[in-house]
């Protein structure tokens, strides 16, 4: 399925006719088949091929909320955005496991951008404590050497104190 003038419903640029696209039967907006609705190209070809409707993430989220707070509503029970489908129907199963996977994919890749997010991170966080360890170093050296200073700091006002006391008048 392609559409040559329109914008994709997910990401808003235009859809190329060159490339895979899948129309939703409830919205009737054009998506980018792999990127923007993160279905493969085995599930895009069943769909293509079997003839069968796709439905995007947003509409069958109102979809099936609309479905099962009507059938909670008949049977008097307050269920709310259960995504549970209406009786054995393959096609609502099937749509629900694609709409599932897509959550997983996304999920899954938000914990790759974390991973990798955590290991930048952490690699930042041992630079730094290296780096403050040297820093620690120098500044025990620096107190180390400034006592010494101070040591011999003293060392010299006691000579120059002597030397005061001692000062014989010049001839």
């Amino acid at each position: 399925m392609t559409r040559s003038s329109a914008y994709c419903g997910e990401c808003n640029s235009r859809i190329v006719k060159q490339c895979p696209n899948l129309q939703c039967v409830e919205c009737k907006k054009w998506y980018h088949s792999n990127s923007c609705t993160k279905i493969t190209e085995v599930e895009e070809r069943f769909l293509v091929e079997q003839k069968k409707p796709w439905t995007c993430r947003k509409c069958k989220r109102l979809t099936m909320n609309d479905l099962n707070d009507r059938r909670a509503s008949s049977l008097g029970i307050n269920r709310h955005n259960s995504p549970v489908p209406v009786g054995k129907d393959l096609d609502s199963i099937y749509s629900l496991l694609l709409e599932l996977k897509t959550e997983v994919s996304v999920v899954h890749s938000d914990m790759i951008e974390m991973k990798t997010s955590l290991e930048f991170l952490n690699g930042m966080y041992e630079d730094q404590r290296q780096l403050n360890k040297v820093m620690s170093d120098m500044i025990e050296e620096t107190r180390h050497e400034n006592k010494k200073l101070r040591e011999e700091m003293a060392v010299v006002q006691s000579k120059l104190m002597e030397m005061e006391a001692e000062k014989v008048p010049y001839c």
